[in-house]
């Protein structure tokens, strides 16, 4: 639906000249002839036409666009050429008219494989009555598309298909590698299909969310074009500074005189809570977060409130227990972001994707010259978001338990107060689900790392120096924490355990270049053994 416009005193002047903005609306002909707001992304179409490629792929994250982009493309490819006036392809694409094919695969509802044949096999159907075609009575949807196909080329010439969340049946069941890999079995035959009619098709786009399903896929499809990851095509979906400025100047002055503030205000917020989306190219804002801002005039988080929940990732994090330190500031291969093992996704390269990480722009080439990406949260949305429900996840202490506090924790790191940090983490690891405790140290230095990710504190893991590897360090205005874990199976060895970490820091002396680097600071070593459900700690302070 497009917004209201609530006006309110003294804003009669800009209000009058704001347009509507497109909330939740992906219908490009309903924004045209409406006159709502539009980001106009047309010369994106024309790229694409101009490049010599037939079949593309895009990869990006829920409410970021994908579907309205599809439907210009419709339109486009359909001949609307009255509702192009005035953008920028509007002379610059041609007069042929095409048969589009528009394969919506977001409906969640259908998940056995069965149903989602019998659904494909009824959509096929169905567009050849509507073009007036007559198929063979079959079950097997990939005979119906391809009689489709073919039947339609010889009647009115070559096909444009589109296919919107490929992976969306897929994405529910990533944690349960059976039931992905049967999902992925049925759809197969649908580009084998693509594949085969080729030369019947003129053009074909698809979207997803992850790239884990396409590259199972796309194998058969050889001609197909991967654009997620292309600095050419970055700014596709998603808003540009510049964009905004161009198109929503009015937009900001409004929400800068209804909240009585600068529009330097403004615009902080914007960046801080909206702004950072990096795909080899410019960052974008969120445009959906960015419109709903806009449009309330609040900053908060309206991405994950409208069900962009991370409930993918909750779910392989609970089944696949993967270390979280690495979620940010670990160097990421080429070869990881391309992984295909449905059998233990990637997180990292999957975070990606799904818009929980985006590039930092800081890249590592090795001695044999593989690139390294590192990756970071995007923006504040994200990471506040995103805390919660890993906290929820990680962390489902009773309600009235001061522990739970992540102000405590943070409290005793500033203070170096060893105490209350011990008692904290025996209180999380005491209520922690059973299902979630792991027999290896680097699992609970993680779940360290993953609160001190949500914190302003600075946390390194994986700390080299010429001696070795520590476990991690975590910095405060006052004091540096220097950490060693160790995990030990039998709670009455797990003070000596502890102790051996202390001597262990001591023998690396891994805590040496802070003493130069933060003279003013106090630095405590920490040996932390974990032991089942309880830890025990040895430390020293070195003023």
């Amino acid at each position: 639906m497009s917004s209201t416009l609530p006006i309110e005193e003294g804003a009669e002047s800009t209000t009058s000249s704001l347009l509507p903005l497109p909330l939740g609306n992906a219908d490009f002909r309903m924004i045209r002839l409406r006159k709502l707001t539009y980001i106009d992304k047309t010369h994106f179409i024309y790229s694409l036409m101009q490049s010599g490629g037939q079949a593309f792929f895009l990869s990006r994250p829920r409410r970021f666009g994908k579907s309205l982009f599809l439907d210009t493309l419709s339109h486009f490819f359909s001949g609307h050429r009255e509702l192009f006036k005035g953008l920028w392809i509007e002379n610059k694409g041609g007069q042929e008219v095409y048969p589009v094919l528009r394969l919506d695969l977001s409906i969640k509802a259908i998940i056995a494989p069965k149903a989602i044949e019998r659904y494909l096999c009824r959509t096929f159907l169905r567009i050849a009555k509507e073009w007036g075609l007559s198929l063979t009575s079959t079950d097997d949807y990939a005979i119906l598309l391809e009689e489709l196909i073919y039947e339609t080329y010889q009647k009115r010439g070559p096909v444009v298909i589109l296919i919107d969340e490929y992976d969306s049946f897929i994405n529910e069941f990533l944690h349960i590698p059976s039931k992905a890999q049967k999902l992925i079995n049925t759809f197969r035959p649908l580009f084998a299909t693509l594949k085969s009619c080729q030369n019947y098709i003129r053009f074909l786009f698809v979207t997803g969310v992850t790239r884990y399903a396409s590259l199972n896929f796309f194998s058969a499809i050889n001609h197909l074009i991967d654009i997620s990851f292309d600095s050419k095509f970055s700014t596709i979906l998603g808003f540009t500074e510049e964009e905004i400025r161009q198109n929503l100047s009015v937009w900001l002055q409004y929400v800068a005189e209804r909240r009585k503030v600068t529009l330097e205000v403004i615009w902080e917020e914007l960046r801080n809570w909206y702004n950072g989306y990096i795909w080899e190219g410019e960052p974008v804002y969120n445009p959906f977060s960015l419109l709903h801002y806009l449009e309330h005039a609040k900053a908060k988080d309206y991405w994950f409130s409208a069900g962009a929940s991370p409930q993918l990732i909750i779910n392989l994090l609970r089944t696949y227990k993967y270390d979280l330190s690495s979620i940010e500031h670990v160097p990421i291969s080429q070869a990881e972001l391309n992984s295909t093992d449905i059998e233990y996704p990637n997180l990292p390269s999957l975070l990606l994707q799904t818009g929980y990480l985006t590039f930092s722009g800081k890249e590592l080439v090795d001695e044999m010259g593989n690139t390294f990406y590192y990756l970071r949260l995007p923006n504040h949305e994200v990471r506040s978001a995103f805390k919660e429900h890993l906290l929820k996840t990680y962390f489902p202490l009773q309600k009235g338990n001061s522990y739970l506090s992540t102000s405590l924790l943070l409290n005793a790191l500033k203070t170096g107060d060893t105490e209350t940090f011990l008692n904290f983490w025996n209180t999380v690891w005491a209520k922690l689900p059973y299902n979630l405790h792991l027999p290896y140290e680097s699992y609970y230095h993680s779940l360290v790392y993953l609160l001190c990710l949500f914190m302003p504190v600075d946390a390194q893991v994986e700390v080299k120096n010429n001696e070795g590897i520590l476990d991690m360090i975590i910095y405060t205005a006052q004091y540096n924490w220097v950490i060693e874990f160790k995990f030990e199976g039998q709670i009455q060895k797990a003070r000596e355990c502890a102790e051996q970490a202390l001597v262990q820091i001591h023998q690396k002396k891994y805590y040496e270049p802070l003493r130069s680097e933060y003279p003013n600071r106090t630095i405590l070593l920490v040996g932390l053994c974990v032991a089942g459900r309880q830890a025990k700690m040895a430390y020293e302070i070195l003023k």
